[in-house]
């Protein structure tokens, strides 16, 4: 979905922005609403209303065979119950008593986990520019925490150095 190709050049579509957003958008609504409910049960109702809203577009832009839900059974249950139940259900959890710019931050690491759990659990390997990609924003996420007064003193440090030297 994210950073096809065409022509050999990395490009996004409107699709994929709108996918940042909803994804964005997630994140303050849980946020808001976890400090005011109980997060299972804000959980459970993320769980039904992405059940409900996937069923609704698959219908309309799928063809679906029911044979073909009974071999996938497996895979089906496993994304439903662990990522979507556990996964989801302790991110609320978690969000409720955390600062909203910090859970942000994590989650936008959310793919480079992705990447470094498939190379360690299904051997899977990235090319040299999704290494990259992933240093990149894991670097930017260390940097981005580097509180901005050590900045400011040691660029203070500096100029009054400049100034006394000359």
């Amino acid at each position: 979905l994210c950073g096809r190709q065409r022509n050999r050049r990395f490009f996004l579509s409107l699709q994929d922005l709108a996918l940042f957003r909803c994804h964005d958008w997630r994140q303050f609504v849980t946020d808001h609403f976890a400090k005011k409910h109980s997060p299972i049960l804000l959980s459970h109702l993320q769980f039904i209303f992405c059940g409900l809203l996937s069923i609704a577009v698959s219908m309309m832009i799928e063809t679906t065979v029911i044979g073909n839900i009974g071999l996938a059974w497996a895979a089906l249950a496993y994304s439903g119950i662990v990522s979507v139940g556990v996964g989801y259900t302790l991110q609320v959890v978690a969000q409720k008593n955390a600062h909203p710019a910090h859970v942000a931050i994590i989650l936008s690491l959310e793919t480079v986990f992705a990447a470094i759990g498939g190379i360690l659990i299904l051997g899977e390997t990235l090319e040299p520019r999704a290494l990259l990609g992933c240093s990149l924003m894991l670097t930017g996420i260390l940097v981005s925490q580097i509180p901005l007064r050590y900045f400011v003193k040691s660029w203070g440090q500096t100029k009054r150095t400049q100034i006394q030297s000359d």
